[in-house]
């Protein structure tokens, strides 16, 4: 290691490092077709209360990762919207709302086949926003 790197192996460098890359990667990405879907719902049942961000546009980055959608009325609430194609991991799931929770945040994810059953997608996004507001 070159005399004067040392900065470059610390932890808090490398993080710095690991969250400019998502940022980086999320620059240039504009909202699919699932997620302007959720978007109208959400807008729809709660206006002026959750806000897109899975472009990174609004710059709101949690414990490293760029939240899809935001509550920007003070409660500390995203939403993750999953597709099965890009997120098949079992346990990513899992992983997201731990690491939101880590930081005192909520998280539901909403998965693209959830979007079919429109009866069953509002009562859960209505029981996560109006449940974990109250806690």
């Amino acid at each position: 290691m070159a005399k004067g790197y040392g900065y470059m192996q610390t932890p808090e460098y490398r993080e710095k490092i690991r969250q400019a890359k998502m940022i980086t990667r999320a620059q240039g990405r504009h909202p699919n077709k699932g997620e302007l879907a959720l978007y109208s719902i959400l807008d729809s049942l709660y206006p002026d209360q959750f806000i897109y961000n899975g472009d990174f546009s609004q710059r709101i980055l949690l414990n490293g990762m760029v939240p899809d959608f935001v509550n920007i009325n003070g409660r500390k609430q995203v939403i993750e919207y999953f597709g099965a194609y890009w997120h098949n991991n079992p346990n990513e799931e899992v992983d997201k709302i731990q690491a939101y929770g880590k930081i005192g945040w909520h998280c539901l994810i909403i998965w693209d086949y959830e979007m079919k059953n429109k009866l069953a997608l509002l009562a859960k996004i209505s029981e996560f926003v109006e449940v974990k507001a109250n806690r």
